[in-house]
């Protein structure tokens, strides 16, 4: 029987291609096989021609040592003592750790081992590829680990325990010295994936830091993509990048930025700084800076400061606070103290404050509400609409009843024509126009004709301090048009509807602010107790009066000044 033997030195065996060699042929199918190529010679040195025997091992030395894989292949053909096999066709050589010297050998039809040992050289391809490891996996053979980069990266459990995850892929990076984890990439979840950087993890199923430094996915399919010190710690969270960012409950997102956090379930902070969107499902924030949104679906698209605390709100601006459901809340930067920020008072309110007004339909608003319609059609519409109206109803205007001067004030380039249409058809035709108090208390009407009629005022008395009518009330039925409280000195205590003026010794100027009805007169009254004093009042047309005061002294009357009231009321 022929054979190869290493003591007559007429044994040559050549290695062709020794490094596990990933090659994907036309069908698509993946060898994990090594080409081994060698040539046989008999004892006269003679090229062995037919079939032999050879049995395969790889040691982790050159001699002795321990022989990490074997295989048999039997009736190998053999011609002009060259033959070729494919290494791992019987037994697999995913069991194999290509990461350490390998030396190979190889027994003829069951004799001595040949000598010496193969050393496994890279193919020049392999050779770039220095520094990455297969690492066999956990609980399935045929999804091992792929760890590159620094010798620290790991493919493991972080601290005791031994988990050996499955199909994990560090591509690069790390660092850091020996037994260090500082700086390594560590991906200890099974279908992990660490695109590089240093100090990352990946610490659960399918979960990927794409780079960067000192980020971490803790939960199932988080995902990190880069920045620095970055977490995803909820089920299918993400962080895009930015530094110090969080997203800590269930697919929660934080785009970018830095120091955000998304902590409620599907959350979504997409940038800026100091963000906080922990409501329990939906919050958003757009962005800006120290912004939070804690209600279900609440939203700040940006800005600063603000806070959308209801479900469904809405808070935009600067220090806008939406504390109630549905309520949407925008705050402009008139007012910098934090205690006087816009805050919601109720459900479903509509808050703006905008100091240089609110335009509609137009871009620089000349009042706080300016409403302009394009197709020069209504421009304000109050009330709401009815099934039958065409327009709305019991629309309201209210101002501020403290002010003493006319609550509603129409302005027109023109003549000023008021039209009411109360069957919203587009005409006047059954319409009348009614000044009234409250609704109930007619002051007078036009009918559609023009005529006028007056009302009568039936409202109770209204009196003020010491028994003075009200500003602008009603005393016994009568409208009070004007008052004035005069002292002893000529100074004015109080006045309503008029001003006064001192003209000399117990004489006084009274104008008033707007011109008496036909047949009105005011009248004075003298406040002094004891002396005989006597006060009169002349019109001066329907604009103003005179006002002379006559003291009693040495026995006749002669002017002086005394305190006294006037006023002019009466029915319109």
């Amino acid at each position: 029987m022929t054979h190869a033997s290493h003591h007559t030195n007429r044994t040559c065996l050549l290695l062709l291609l020794a490094a596990l060699l990933w090659s994907v042929p036309a069908q698509g199918q993946v060898s994990e096989t090594i080409a081994y190529q060698g040539y046989l010679t008999d004892t006269d040195g003679e090229p062995l021609d037919g079939s032999v025997n050879l049995n395969f091992r790889l040691y982790d030395a050159p001699a002795g040592g321990t022989a990490l894989w074997a295989e048999d292949q039997l009736g190998v053909r053999v011609a002009g003592g060259v033959f070729s096999v494919q290494l791992g066709q019987e037994e697999p050589l995913d069991g194999v750790a290509f990461d350490q010297s390998l030396w190979l050998a190889v027994r003829v039809n069951g004799g001595d081992e040949l000598a010496p040992r193969v050393p496994l050289s890279a193919t020049p391809y392999a050779l770039g590829l220095r520094g990455l490891r297969v690492i066999p996996s956990g609980d399935d053979d045929d999804a091992p680990n792929l760890v590159g980069g620094h010798v620290n990266n790991r493919a493991g459990e972080i601290g005791p325990g031994g988990f050996l995850p499955q199909g994990v892929t560090i591509s690069g990076g790390g660092g850091g010295t020996p037994g260090n984890d500082t700086e390594a990439n560590i991906a200890a979840g099974n279908y992990g994936t660490i695109g590089g950087g240093r100090g990352n993890r990946a610490t659960a199923t399918a979960t990927t830091v794409g780079g960067g430094q000192f980020n971490e996915a803790l939960t199932g399919y988080g995902t990190v993509g880069g920045g620095q010190n970055n977490t995803a710690s909820g089920e299918g969270t993400t962080v895009g990048g930015g530094s110090g960012n969080t997203a800590n409950q269930a697919f929660a997102v934080v785009g970018g930025g830095r120091d955000n956090t998304a902590n409620g379930n599907d959350a979504t902070v997409a940038g800026g700084r100091g963000n906080v969107a922990n409501g329990a499902f939906n919050a958003t924030v757009g962005g800006g800076a120290e912004n939070t949104a804690s209600g279900i679906s609440a939203t700040v698209p940006g800005g600063n400061g603000n806070s959308a605390r209801g479900a469904a709100s809405f808070a935009a601006g600067s220090r806008a606070i939406a504390n109630h459901s549905g309520t949407f809340v925008w705050n402009d930067r008139s007012v910098t103290s934090g205690a006087d920020s816009l805050v919601s008072t109720g459900e479903n309110q509509f808050l703006i404050r905008a100091a240089g007004g609110v335009g509609i339909g137009v871009n620089a608003p000349e009042g706080a509400l300016h409403v302009t319609h394009p197709e020069d059609d209504m421009d304000l519409i109050l009330g709401g609409a009815g099934e039958d109206a065409l327009f709305g109803d019991d629309g309201m205007i209210a101002s501020d009843p403290s002010l003493p001067s006319s609550d509603l004030l129409l302005i027109s380039n023109d003549a000023l024509g008021v039209i009411l249409d109360a069957d919203g058809d587009g005409d006047a035709a059954s319409s009348e126009f009614i000044v009234a108090d409250n609704g109930l208390t007619e002051a007078f009407r036009v009918d559609l004709s023009g005529t006028t009629s007056t009302g009568h005022l039936e409202l109770e008395d209204d009196l003020g301090a010491d028994d003075a009518p009200a500003e602008g009330g009603v005393y016994r039925d009568n409208v009070v048009y004007a008052w004035a409280h005069v002292n002893a000195d000529g100074s004015v205590a109080a006045s309503f509807g008029c001003t006064v003026t001192r003209l000399g010794l117990g004489r006084y100027r009274i104008d008033y602010d707007q011109a008496l009805p036909n047949g009105m007169a005011p009248v004075v009254t003298p406040l002094s107790a004891n002396d005989p004093v006597i006060a009169t009042a002349a019109p001066s047309g329907n604009d103003g009066a005179t006002v002379v005061v006559f003291d009693f002294v040495g026995g006749q009357f002669q002017n002086g000044d005394r305190p006294f009231f006037l006023q002019v009321v009466g029915r319109p």
